[in-house]
């Protein structure tokens, strides 16, 4: 019977095939085995890094002695330094540039780098990491208003370097009062009439980190060199002396005035009234005479003064021309007086 069976069974299979094509189903006899370890190693785990900013751990604006000169003035024609303790938890290789941006505030928070151009009223020190060899250079001013000094670099560790960047303000760096109460805030600028400067760190993958703070400079003003103006003439004439020049130096707004005595005759015996000499130059585009009791202004005034000089590390004024009406009667002879140069500088 079970013959039977089987022998319908597969007649059944064969028509279907032929019928209908191979079946939907495949029947397999057999057991699966015993399995007690099996490995798969095609899987991945990804663990993506990303460029991480830097962290500004401490700065400091020092003297030549290492004091700090933050939120202090400092003065012109000595060295001075911005330091800077960074880590960059990637690499330091990942520190692309430290920038530092410095400006008169012009009594203004919300001022910034270079709104006001000029040499003597911004700087711009930046140390440059992107090809593998650090290096410092100088931005801003390009006029000698800044000198540009030397770059110590000192590695803590991989990730962990400290920066010392060296810079000389020269004469007419701004003077900066600072508003007459320095705050110690660090991180903070918060006095007015003070220099502000900005710490910025660029990391690989334009990450940037930066701090903020400020400091002062002295007062500082010089005459360098006046000419000794001549001239000769007959009484009556209008002697006239070739053109002198003054230079100067003045960081903040200033004015400068010229003054004489009477003029002596070398010998004692004769007189030139100061009343009879007069000079032109400067701001003062006309020539007029000495009073006998003020100074004669070439730029400002006994309540004004002149713009300080943006730019270069001197005022140089070539065109102070004396002159001196000899009165009738005047005794042949050679008449001097000392000139008296006096510069003056704002103290806002």
């Amino acid at each position: 019977m079970e013959k039977k069976i089987v022998l319908i069974v597969a007649i059944l299979l064969v028509i279907s095939i032929i019928s209908f094509g191979p079946p939907l189903i495949e029947i397999v006899f057999g057991d699966i085995g015993n399995v007690s370890e099996v490995w798969h190693n095609t899987s991945t785990l990804t663990v993506e890094v990303y460029h991480a900013p830097a962290v500004i751990n401490w700065y400091d604006l020092e003297n030549s002695t290492g004091v700090s000169q933050l939120n202090k003035q400092i003065d012109v024609n000595q060295s001075y330094c911005f330091i800077i303790n960074i880590t960059c938890p990637n690499n330091w290789t990942e520190i692309e540039y430290i920038n530092i941006t410095a400006w008169y505030d012009n009594g203004n928070e919300s001022s910034y780098y270079n709104q006001t151009a000029g040499g003597n009223l911004n700087l711009f020190l930046q140390y440059k990491n992107t090809t593998g060899t650090a290096e410092y250079n100088m931005l801003w001013p390009t006029g000698g208003e800044v000198i540009k000094g030397s770059m110590e670099e000192q590695v803590i560790n991989e990730s962990c370097h400290n920066i010392t960047l060296w810079f000389t303000p020269k004469y007419q760096f701004r003077y900066a009062p600072g508003d007459g109460s320095w705050d110690s805030t660090k991180n903070a600028t918060n006095d007015l009439r003070s220099w502000n400067f900005k710490i910025e760190v660029v990391t690989e993958g334009g990450n940037i980190t930066w701090v903020k703070d400020e400091f002062g400079v002295y007062h500082y003003c010089s005459i360098i060199s006046v000419g000794n103006p001549m001239m000769a003439g007959l009484p009556g004439e209008n002697a006239t002396a070739d053109p002198i020049t003054i230079v100067h130096r003045a960081n903040a707004n200033y004015s400068l005035s010229i003054d004489i005595d009477d003029l002596q005759e070398t010998n004692g015996y004769d007189v030139i009234p100061e009343t009879a000499v007069g000079l032109k130059g400067g701001d003062k585009t006309s020539a007029s005479n000495f009073d006998g009791v003020n100074p004669i202004y070439i730029y400002g005034s006994s309540s004004t003064y002149h713009d300080h000089d943006v730019n270069g590390i001197e005022h140089t004024t070539s065109d102070v021309i004396f002159h001196c009406n000899i009165p009738y009667g005047t005794l042949a002879g050679t008449y001097e007086t000392n000139v008296y140069y006096h510069l003056v500088l704002d103290s806002s």
